[in-house]
């Protein structure tokens, strides 16, 4: 996901936030051609709609390893190093035409939405994964 291409066309586009990192996932995790991709992933309701633990020990991990960027603000900016892209074009390139093209579809029409307008349309899509949500209840 943080290879592909996001709503400007360019390869590797950051990705504002981990909620938002997490929803486009969810929606790859959700559709029948790419949810293998996520096997041993498993969404539950949270505070900020669909969540997995293993979004946060990923990121831990690969920004240990050198791949990912963190950068704190009003969002946490998550980015890939020249390292990580490296890696990414492998992983990215192995996917089939079908699965990338859904990869690049959810990251270059989703990932650039904010948190409030990406969190609606989920739920609206998925209300099971909205039901404790904080975000909801501030609404």
């Amino acid at each position: 996901m943080l290879y592909a291409p996001g709503a400007k066309g360019r390869i590797a586009e950051p990705i504002n936030g981990r909620v938002i990192l997490a929803k486009l996932l969810f929606l790859l995790w959700k559709n029948p051609v790419t949810h293998s991709l996520l096997d041993e992933v498993n969404f539950e309701p949270y505070d900020y709609g669909p969540w997995s633990d293993w979004i946060d020990v990923s990121l831990d991990e690969l920004s240990l390893r050198g791949y990912v960027t963190q950068e704190p603000g009003e969002v946490t900016r998550i980015a890939l190093t020249p390292k990580g892209v490296q890696e990414g074009r492998k992983a990215y390139q192995t996917l089939d035409d079908e699965r990338r093209s859904i990869v690049d579809d959810v990251k270059a029409n989703f990932g650039n939405l904010s948190t409030g307008a990406l969190l609606e349309r989920v739920y609206a899509a998925y209300p099971e994964y909205a039901t404790e949500s904080k975000w909801r209840k501030r609404s």
